[in-house]
């Protein structure tokens, strides 16, 4: 059996009272040593994974490099999504 409550899918907002409560409440920020955690065990020198380059890979069938001025490329963009069929 499955049951759902009517309005589960409507979020909820924040009305300003509650807004201006929080806005002046201070946010805390600690460091390694604060929880207890030693430096070596976290950042850079205890990561798993690490970056070893960035790189555009080849352009196959069909690609298309959209040159120009960010709102060039986004106006170019739009178009060709919307040819698509993508934008309704």
């Amino acid at each position: 059996m499955l049951s759902i409550q009517t309005g589960i899918n409507e979020p909820r907002y924040v009305g300003m009272r509650g807004i201006r409560q929080v806005a002046s409440v201070p946010i805390p920020t600690f460091g390694a040593s604060d929880l207890g955690i030693t430096p070596g065990t976290v950042g850079l020198s205890a990561a798993k994974v690490r970056r070893v380059d960035y790189f555009v890979p080849a352009m196959g069938k069909g690609a298309e490099m959209l040159e120009g001025s960010r709102e060039e490329v986004i106006d170019k963009l739009v178009e060709l999504v919307a040819a698509k069929g993508g934008l309704k």
